[in-house]
């Protein structure tokens, strides 16, 4: 039970991180998007590599809501 807990809690991390580089490259795209030298296409094709990131970042987001939902509903954690 013990490493259970302790794989559910690596896997969590691992998700946190991976959300926050999502969000450093989304800030990145944003940025670049900003230059005024950057052509039409270019804007376009970064526009479109955001569009897939916030994507990412949504499902993130919605299993976590999920994961908090469960917790509230009764108390303790469970898997669903």
């Amino acid at each position: 039970m013990c490493m259970e807990n302790e794989r559910e809690k690596a896997m969590a991390e691992e998700k946190k991180m991976f959300l926050e580089e999502t969000f450093a490259e989304i800030e990145n795209v944003i940025t670049q998007m900003e230059q005024p030298e950057v052509s039409l296409d270019e804007s376009f094709r970064l526009y479109q590599q955001g569009v897939a990131q916030l994507k990412v970042c949504n499902e993130l987001l919605d299993e976590v809501e999920k994961k908090i939902q469960v917790i509230a509903a009764d108390g303790s954690p469970q898997e669903w």
